[in-house]
């Protein structure tokens, strides 16, 4: 599953290029429509990596890896529901 993270920033991307390039010749209902679809498949997309994260995500964008535990390059990461929460501190 590591391999749709980069898909998952790359939706809203896409979306958003083709509204500039194609908005003005559509008209208004199916501009928003368009937008619409790209923000439902990104948030489902982004729902079915947080189900799947465990144990978390990592993928290296570009093939940047790290090197002597110095890290260069972009890296995405998802992790699972229960840990990406904040923990209330004990009583």
């Amino acid at each position: 599953m590591h391999h749709l993270l980069p898909v998952l920033v790359a939706t809203p991307l896409l979306g958003a290029t083709l509204l500039v390039a194609a908005g003005r010749h559509l008209p208004r209902v199916a501009a928003e429509t368009l937008g619409g679809v790209f923000a439902a498949g990104t948030a489902g997309l982004a729902i079915v990596l947080l189900l799947n994260s465990s144990p978390p995500l990592t993928d290296w964008v570009g093939g940047w890896t790290p090197r002597a535990a110095r890290a260069s390059g972009s890296s995405s990461s998802g992790t699972a529901p229960d840990s990406a929460w904040p923990r209330s501190p004990p009583c």
